[in-house]
């Protein structure tokens, strides 16, 4: 699927072996971001993920409703059930499918277009199936689908109308502890600083919450992403212009925005998608 070469990995102060496991996960995550291309062009679909200790292969034979992926991308994996979001030829459609079973369903199309989807499970409720995907749309509102309810419900928050989203649905969410997370930024009208922030929503109670960022990712221009590594919430930020580099940030301490610490630089990620 990719060919990949990194010219070099700089890391800025000592870091403990531990934070190698760390690093492990960065690059599988930077694997799947940049490799997942044309995949509705595929018969089936191989993921290799390698390390100099890991080498798994998991091939996934193609859905049964593998004609109707059209630009599609996989939106997320839980407990076996992965969700899946096709958008082509003004036809958007949303599935949740099981390939251990090859049983899978179609989800009611939502009221608006959306411009953000997250995948998650409610992990209060005591039920292995209680997913539900979380949808932004253009103006800044929300709708969360229940599985267990089979149904769309709109979500009146006040914190919303206020963020200008950055993400576009195409980019891999970030899932943890029930939270699923994506970078945004506050909606500046007379102000040219815009700050960035993390905005979760919580698949338990229906609700979103803001994260701070530190200063100097907060107001850098530069785009960002957010994902998870080693049990902690991380934030990708473009170091250069022409996006040829990366740093890694990681929140060593959930929700203390003092503990977000520069773990590393990845630089040549343009070099990733083995054209």
């Amino acid at each position: 699927m990719i060919r990949t070469h990194v010219k070099r990995i700089s890391r800025e102060g000592d870091m403990a072996k531990k934070d190698f496991s760390l690093l492990d996960d960065v690059m599988i995550h930077i694997f799947l971001r940049f490799s997942v291309k044309d995949l509705s062009q595929l018969s089936h679909l191989k993921l290799c993920l390698c390390s100099e200790k890991l080498q798994n292969l998991v091939e996934l034979c193609n859905p049964p409703f593998g004609d109707e992926l059209i630009d599609f991308c996989i939106l997320g994996s839980r407990n076996g059930v992965l969700c899946l979001y096709s958008n082509g030829y003004n036809r958007s459609l949303i599935y949740m499918w099981s390939p251990s079973s090859n049983k899978y369903t179609t989800l009611p199309k939502p009221y608006h277009n959306p411009h953000y989807l997250g995948f998650g499970i409610n992990p209060k409720s005591g039920h292995l199936d209680d997913f539900k995907v979380v949808t932004i749309f253009a103006n800044a509102n929300a709708e969360v689908y229940s599985l267990r309810m089979n149904s769309w419900k709109t979500i009146a928050d006040g914190f919303l109308p206020s963020i200008e989203l950055t993400t576009c649905h195409l980019d891999h969410p970030a899932f943890l502890n029930g939270f699923v997370y994506l970078c945004a930024r506050v909606s500046c009208y007379l102000d040219s600083k815009c700050p960035w922030l993390i905005v979760s929503f919580d698949f338990a109670n229906d609700v979103f919450h803001k994260i701070m960022l530190p200063d100097i990712l907060s107001n850098d221009e530069g785009t960002k992403f957010v994902n998870v590594v080693s049990g902690n919430l991380c934030v990708f930020a473009a170091a250069d212009n022409d996006f040829s580099a990366y740093e890694l940030w990681v929140m060593m301490e959930y929700g203390v925005v003092d503990s977000w610490t520069k773990m590393c630089k990845i630089e040549s990620l343009r070099n990733f998608g083995g054209h």
